[in-house]
């Protein structure tokens, strides 16, 4: 049982591709030079909605059924059941501005005089995304591009550019064009940017291990506890015979365990 329509809808419409986790690449496609990186599947508007005022804020709890789903079986005249050419059941789950003005939930704040109507919020979102998106598809295209061409190290690089050209994607594929999640789409455009530009600046540079040796795992430590461990083995399956065969001795109190 899903606890929501979200989630039931979410099966499909998400990022996930099996196999294909993004934002990455594809075997060895970060080196081909002219391959692209994963981009997310399908219609991912779990991913987008998800987090967003509409779905988190107390008072509204929006789900995908909310708006995609509208139903209205009165009859706006008389306020009885509506005939059946009149109903409006939501199953074309395309949604319905007007009809979406007329809600409590929407218009209590969307009365075009406190904040735009429904469809006049929802075309000016849409408009303000695809003039951002525009901008950021080329810079991480041309930054893409750059790194497909370049010929030298650049390990650093194929993780930021995926990132970048995750995100572009992501807003691309939902399809929403940011009114799913206007604040977080513009996030995501703003730090594909980002990423596009930290992508050009690794370029020349190799992804090196943040594992301290001496802070996180220290090897010369860490041989005694081993040894130790396999020590213990011996006491437990065989004793001190059964260590010796192994060439270990007993840790004496004060004397560090060693090889015999």
């Amino acid at each position: 049982m899903m606890a929501n329509t979200t989630e039931l809808c979410g099966n499909c419409h998400s990022a996930i591709r099996i196999g294909r986790d993004g934002p990455g690449w594809t075997g060895t496609d970060a080196t081909n030079g002219s391959k692209n990186p994963i981009r997310p599947h399908g219609w991912p508007a779990k991913d987008i909605f998800v987090g967003s005022m509409k779905q988190t804020d107390p008072t509204l709890k929006f789900e995908c059924i909310s708006c995609h789903m509208y139903i209205n079986k009165t009859n706006a005249t008389t306020g009885g059941m509506a005939n059946d050419t009149e109903k409006k059941t939501g199953h074309s789950f395309k949604v319905n501005e007007t009809d979406l003005q007329g809600i409590a939930t929407c218009n209590g704040c969307h009365d075009g005089i406190l904040y735009d109507t429904i469809p006049d919020k929802i075309a000016q979102v849409q408009s303000d995304t695809q003039t951002k998106w525009n901008s950021t598809n080329s810079t991480v295209m041309g930054a893409l591009a750059t790194y497909n061409s370049y010929q030298g190290v650049k390990t650093k690089s194929a993780d930021k550019i995926a990132r970048a050209y995750w995100n572009l994607r992501l807003v691309y594929s939902d399809d929403s064009w940011g009114v799913h999640n206007p604040v977080g789409t513009d996030t995501l455009l703003d730090e594909a940017a980002s990423y596009a530009a930290a992508s050009n600046a690794s370029l020349g540079q190799a992804l090196v291990s943040t594992v301290n040796l001496t802070a996180g795992w220290n090897l010369k430590g860490s041989s005694k506890c081993i040894i130790g461990y396999i020590a213990g083995l011996g006491n437990v399956f065989g004793g001190e015979q059964h260590n010796r065969s192994l060439g270990l001795q007993h840790q004496q109190p004060g004397r560090p365990m060693g090889i015999v």
